[in-house]
């Protein structure tokens, strides 16, 4: 942890001047962890809410259309706690409260959580979400069968390879309650070669079903790491 080069007394008089230790530690060049570290050794007391000027959200006492009004006109939250002296996620709590949307932010109400469950529900009654209108459709692949020497052994002979230990998480299969997967580097089931074959979890496993480019770079470079270790 990086030590404040400056005295005690400059130190405490910056805090109470400005009263947040994130200014303070924008000023000296550390983080806000460091600086309240320092206060802590200093025994100076942080400022709560109150005590610098702010109202605790559990107390506030304004109008709340006025806020909401405020915001719509001001399109920031800083800018409108600062207004009624209060902290930002006050604001936002008052906002979430009437459902008015934040700039970039929708609100999820019962409502719209039960017609997007509902439409999620008639895609997939409709058929457009499997097959070949799924967008990871491959072509059917999946449904093609594993050659002769897919067997027990050769999986069981992988997972010694590997110390029974998942390859990505490094989960043992003791934790993961069950036989490690043995997944195929390529995604090509006839490419039975063990340098192609590696341990996963169930998790992880199920993780390497998408973004497959991304997972056949990370296992190659594993690979490669292995042979030259």
């Amino acid at each position: 942890m990086k030590r404040l080069d400056i005295d005690n007394a400059t130190f405490v008089r910056l805090y109470h001047e400005h009263k947040s230790a994130i200014v303070v530690a924008k000023l000296l060049g550390c983080t806000n962890v460091t600086v309240i570290n320092r206060l802590r050794e200093e025994g100076v007391p942080r400022m709560s809410a109150s005590r610098v000027g702010r109202r605790p959200w559990n107390k506030m006492d304004m109008d709340e259309q006025a806020v909401i009004k405020y915001y719509k006109g001001a399109r920031n939250l800083r800018k409108t706690a600062k207004h009624f002296t209060c902290s930002v996620p006050t604001i936002g709590n008052v906002l979430r409260k009437h459902g008015v949307p934040r700039d970039g932010k929708a609100i999820w109400t019962k409502k719209s959580r039960k017609s997007l469950s509902e439409a999620i529900k008639r895609t997939h009654a409709e058929g457009k979400m499997s097959g070949e209108n799924h967008w990871n459709w491959r072509g059917g692949i999946s449904d093609k069968a594993y050659p002769m020497g897919w067997c027990a052994a050769l999986k069981k002979s992988i997972r010694q390879r590997d110390g029974y230990r998942c390859r990505v998480c490094d989960k043992s299969q003791q934790k993961n309650r069950q036989a490690l997967c043995v997944h195929h580097i390529d995604y090509d089931k006839d490419n039975l070669d063990p340098k192609n074959l590696v341990s996963l979890c169930s998790t992880c496993h199920g993780q390497t079903a998408g973004n497959r480019r991304h997972w056949q770079r990370y296992f190659k470079t594993m690979l490669a790491v292995r042979r030259s270790g």
